[in-house]
């Protein structure tokens, strides 16, 4: 599990990208089993683009335990693709 929201507008025009801003990680999740860190912005889950906390949350519905999925995630300005499998 995550702790998140989205990342705003105004905060998108000084260069972090849109996506579902981690505010924290649960220790022992697949969150954190997947290497998810607190400050990463996850702007993708499979071929599907997250803008928001809202979007993520809409996404994770399509997947149940034991499925994977590759995350795009922004990481102080670098992309990085990790995979994780949903609890």
């Amino acid at each position: 599990g995550i702790v998140g929201g989205s990342v705003s507008g105004e905060a998108q025009r000084h260069g972090p990208p849109a996506g579902a801003y981690i505010m924290g990680v649960a220790s022992g999740s697949c969150a954190e089993k997947s290497g998810l860190q607190k400050g990463d912005i996850i702007t993708k889950i499979d071929d599907t683009a997250v803008n928001s906390m809202d979007d993520l949350q809409n996404a994770n519905k399509n997947y149940k335990a034991g499925d994977t999925a590759t995350l795009e995630v922004n990481r102080a300005g670098q992309t990085l693709s990790l995979s994780i499998t949903f609890d």
